[in-house]
């Protein structure tokens, strides 16, 4: 599910977690739920030619961007942070990915 299902709300963040598995955390009440499947993570566009990742080799984020609905979402893979994720943290520290992708017309 695209939502929340404690509080509803749509994912702020993904995350590789340690052992691999990917999941979507809350970007209301922080609650992290496994993802459904490798589509977009907003309108469920499975469509691999329509879904893009931007990001550097050298850093533990990355962000997927839908050329369906134009939303994106930003990752993070902890097992290249070597530390847990730190939601307040990591939307600072990525902001330049924010930037970058709004600039391009995405939401």
């Amino acid at each position: 599910q695209a939502y929340c299902p404690l509080c509803g709300a749509e994912p702020g963040f993904g995350v590789v977690g340690q052992d691999g598995r990917q999941s979507l955390l809350c970007a209301r009440c922080t609650l992290r739920w496994p993802r459904p499947d490798d589509g977009c993570a907003f309108c469920g566009n499975a469509n691999r030619t329509r879904l893009t990742s931007f990001g550097s080799a050298d850093s533990p984020y990355r962000v997927d961007v839908c050329e369906v609905c134009r939303r994106y979402l930003k990752w993070i893979d902890v097992r290249r942070s070597g530390r847990p994720v730190m939601p307040l943290v990591d939307a600072a520290a990525t902001l330049p990915l924010d930037a970058y992708v709004v600039q391009r017309g995405y939401s």
